[in-house]
Parts: C-alpha cells; structure tokens; sequence
C-alpha cells in the first residue's frame, strides 16, 4: 500500500515536471495564473455583479462566479534563417480574472466549487500540451506546431467546455449527492 501511494505521488510530481510549464509570475493586478498550490479566496472574487450571473445564481442556487479561461501562444523563432532550425514553443496559461468573477458569500465550499473551473483549464491546456508534443516527437520537423496549432487549442477548447458543461450539470443542475465532494460526476477527462 505504501508503495502505491509513494509511486502515486512520484507519478504526479513528474507529470508536473514534465508537462508543467516552466515557474513564471504566478499572479498580476488583473489575474493569477493556475499553479499547483493556488489557494483563491472570495477576496480574490472582485468583480461586480451582472444581470446575467445573478440569473444563473439564482435559478441554479449558487452564489459565486469565476471567470477563467487559457491564455495561448505560439512562438516562432523571430529570424527566417532559425526558423528551419529550431522548434516553435507552445504556452498555455490558464488564468483567473480577478476583476470579472464575482462573489455575493464568503462560503469557502462555494468558492472551492467555482475554483474547479481553473483546475478545468489546467487539464485542458496539459492535454494541449502533450497533444503538441506527440506531434512534435513524431515529426521530429519544424514548422509542425505552427500548422496544429489552431486544430489542437480549438480542440482543446471544446474538451475543456465539454469538461465546463458536464460539471455544472453534475454539481449545479442535478446536485447530485457529494457530487463535489467525492468527485462523484460524470465529467469526462481526457
């Protein structure tokens, strides 16, 4: 048993490692940045309330909305000589809006069910993310990411909808028992 959960751990932390992307500022003015030991909080919840969330609250019973979603960028080596010789680079950064997501109760479990939104953004963009590299390892040719880029991130998108819709639908919608809890939803992950 013991060595299951060591073999457990160690297989997460390399994954981060390896599919993580390098340590950057974690947090601006406007938005944090998703990290393995983010803690959000309904201070961070600053944006103001809107007709069309305060609907939603009100007809599904939930008091917080968080607005998140992934940055993307595809960089290509600069000069036109470099550009058949080294590798593009691939970011995704799935982000917190501070200023647009909005809070009306200082309920931790309220908060924690919205932050899973993030965590949704996070498994999107490490699917992205090893989708490109697949890639990129099978071809082993330049000029390959700029041609999948825009495939893999739309793809990435509807997975990480599809991850948004059936969460919402499990937790918000159906309430299911402990649903949020013990993780019991129908979410698909791929």
């Amino acid at each position: 048993m013991r060595i299951t959960i060591i073999i457990i751990l160690l297989t997460g932390f390399l994954e981060t490692i390896a599919f993580g992307q390098s340590t950057l500022p974690t947090r601006d003015s406007l938005n944090a940045f998703w990290q393995p030991d983010l803690k959000l909080t309904h201070h961070d919840y600053r944006g103001t309330e809107t007709k069309e969330v305060v609907e939603m609250m009100d007809k599904y019973g939930f008091n917080a909305s968080a607005s998140v979603g992934i940055w993307s960028i595809l960089d290509t080596p600069k000069k036109k000589a470099e550009r058949y010789k080294k590798f593009e680079k691939v970011y995704f950064a799935p982000a917190f809006e501070f200023s647009t997501s909005f809070a009306r109760t200082t309920d931790s479990l309220e908060i924690e069910k919205q932050n899973i939104y993030l965590d949704i953004c996070e498994i999107s963009a490490r699917w992205a993310r090893r989708k490109l590299k697949s890639i990129q390892d099978s071809t082993k040719a330049t000029g390959t990411l700029t041609i999948m880029y825009m495939t893999i991130k739309d793809e990435m998108h509807e997975m990480r909808i599809g991850m948004y819709r059936s969460y919402f639908k499990d937790v918000f919608i159906d309430k299911k028992p402990n649903g949020f809890q013990n993780g019991e939803t129908s979410m698909t992950i791929y």
